[in-house]
């Protein structure tokens, strides 16, 4: 048996029915006669792969030595870190709480120190730092971050740089916050003294004090006055002169009605004078209109039968007095028209704003009755509100002495309240702990990621496998190959 791939190869081409893998009646090269053709011969399988025995070693020889040189001369990743502590004070629980949170301090210094820190090294350096790459990690409830970066050979010393820089920075800027914190805690127990100055100072409570027992006397005073008033309230004399004014108020109002009444009829009687008028205009008008017409007939008639002097000066007269009566009537229309609904409207409106007044003083006389009724009622309203104002202010004074008592006692609290307030902001102000780096940049004490041996490992798995692949694809070429033979020789 000829075990030469090439020869049988070789043979393939020449003669494709003769080789056990060539196709045959449409079958896959490995398929008997008769077999399916989704089923595959792993007899012709094996036989093929053992021909193509020599390429599989080559090319898995050639990978193998690959991936023991990639092992063999790959550097070591590590990991290079370092940690800030954040800058802390005193919560009012008592517990230390950062000044700036995790995750806002993580997005900073990832988002602005650590590329800051890059551009300045390479800008040193001359180098292009892109493949490096610092993550910024922390704990919600931490009060620390950690910058960390997976480098090996030349860039382990930048990472170890930009950490140092990045962290060096951020401290010293953070730095002047909590100062400025430090500084606004150092006001707030100057502040504090004060206030506790201020409440030890005799005079400054003796003012307060002194406000309080004033407020006791004006309340007496107050209820003094009140004694006074329900006294004016009940006294005869003075009720007398207010009930008084309320019904003469009243008497007011029913005269000015009655004479507003009165000349409601003088003006009833002038709209009767001017209806009168009107009918008397309106015949002197159509008596004009006809002497009108009877004249201008006349004029007419006698202009036609003029034959003189005479008959001409009698048409002028006539003309005349006929121009006379136009005018005249054109003056009763004027009347008619213009100057009696003038009359006649000026006359309704004085006519309405009579009623109208009148109505009104009706409903003053209504609002005067009810407001001495209203007056009489609310004497008594205020005799009793009198009375019970006199009460509240003698509440009010047994209210003002404990406020007086009250204002004793909380002297006395706010003076140990504040003593207090002083310790705690004195607490927070020593207890407040400044950013710092927690010591330079540290690599992890192995390498991190794949090892050499894991390396080789994959490397020597791959290799078996590409090199099965090179196999059968070396084996379809010479299939293809085989069947575009025939076609050539045809």
């Amino acid at each position: 048996m000829n075990t030469d791939p090439k020869q049988s190869d070789k043979t393939a081409i020449q003669n494709p029915g003769s080789s056990p893998i060539s196709p045959v009646a449409g079958s896959l090269p490995w398929m008997a006669a008769g077999q399916p053709a989704e089923e595959i011969d792993l007899v012709d399988l094996g036989v093929m792969l053992w021909r193509r025995r020599r390429l599989m070693i080559w090319v898995a020889g050639v990978l193998i030595a690959l991936a023991l040189l990639l092992a063999i001369f790959k550097q070591p990743t590590y990991d290079y870190t370092t940690s800030i502590q954040l800058g802390s004070m005193l919560a009012q629980d008592g517990t230390l709480a950062p000044l700036m949170s995790p995750q806002s301090a993580s997005a900073t210094l990832q988002n602005t120190y650590i590329p800051n820190a890059i551009y300045q090294y390479e800008a040193q350096q001359h180098v292009d730092l892109r493949a490096l790459k610092i993550n910024v990690g922390s704990n919600t409830d931490s009060t620390t971050v950690t910058l960390t970066c997976k480098v090996s050979g030349k860039l382990s010393a930048a990472c170890m740089v930009v950490e140092k820089a990045a962290a060096a920075d951020f401290v010293r800027d953070n730095d002047r916050a909590i100062a400025v914190v430090r500084a606004s805690l150092k006001a707030k127990v100057d502040a504090a003294t004060l206030n506790l100055v201020a409440l030890q100072d005799p005079t400054v409570f003796g003012v307060q004090k002194l406000a309080a027992e004033k407020a006791i006397a004006d309340a007496r005073n107050t209820l003094a006055n009140s004694n006074l008033q329900l006294q004016s309230l009940r006294d005869p004399a003075v009720f007398g002169v207010q009930k008084l004014a309320a019904e003469r108020a009243i008497a007011d109002a029913k005269n000015t009605l009655a004479d507003l009444k009165t000349n409601a009829q003088v003006l009833h009687v002038r709209e009767e004078k001017l209806d009168a008028s009107v009918i008397l205009y309106q015949q002197e008008a159509a008596e004009l209109q006809k002497y009108v017409a009877e004249v201008r007939k006349a004029s007419i008639g006698a202009a036609k039968a003029a034959t003189g002097p005479t008959e001409a000066l009698s048409n002028l007269l006539l003309g005349t007095e006929s121009q006379r009566s136009v005018d005249r009537l054109n003056g009763i229309q004027q009347i008619l028209n213009v100057t009696i609904p003038e009359g006649r409207a000026l006359l309704a409106k004085q006519i309405a704003d009579n009623q109208r007044t009148q109505q009104l003083q009706n409903q003053t006389i209504v609002q005067n009755t009810l407001a001495l009724q209203k007056f009489l009622f609310n004497h008594q309203q205020d005799i009793q509100i009198l009375q019970n104002t006199i009460q509240l202010q003698k509440q009010t004074i047994a209210q003002n002495t404990m406020a007086l008592q009250k204002l004793l006692f909380d002297h006395g609290q706010q003076i140990q309240n504040q003593n207090i307030s002083i310790g705690n902001l004195q607490s927070q102000l020593g207890n407040i702990q400044d950013n710092r780096a927690l010591g330079d940049p540290l690599r992890s004490l192995t390498p991190v990621g794949l090892g050499r041996i894991a390396i080789l490992a994959i490397g020597i798995v791959l290799s078996f496998f590409i090199a099965l692949i090179a196999a059968l694809f070396a084996n379809y070429v010479v299939q293809v190959r085989a069947r575009l033979a025939p076609e050539k020789t045809t």
